[in-house]
């Protein structure tokens, strides 16, 4: 699928919108541990990587590739979503 096809569907536009989105909060929370040593956030950014790894699992599948990432971007997401969690949890 081109390029054009799925940006007639609002979908590439919306996926990309969202992923740079959630990669500037994601990068916002991380310097913001880094330079005042509070690390309470921490869990939250990985929450928020686990999520932006699934769009970019999503992306991959969406340009219609043969390639594998798309499944590894999925699998690693969901490591880390679970890592999180217990990370929220504990």
């Amino acid at each position: 699928m081109a390029l054009g096809e799925w940006d007639r569907f609002g979908g590439y536009i919306m996926l990309t919108i969202f992923r740079r989105v959630i990669s500037l909060i994601i990068l916002s929370m991380a310097l913001y541990g880094l330079f005042t040593d509070h690390f309470e956030l921490l869990p939250y950014t990985i929450l928020l990587l686990g999520v932006l790894m699934s769009v970019m699992g999503l992306e991959e599948f969406k340009k219609d590739r043969k390639s594998y990432s798309g499944y590894g971007l999925f699998f690693l997401s969901f490591l880390i979503l679970l890592v999180s969690i217990k990370g929220l949890l504990s």
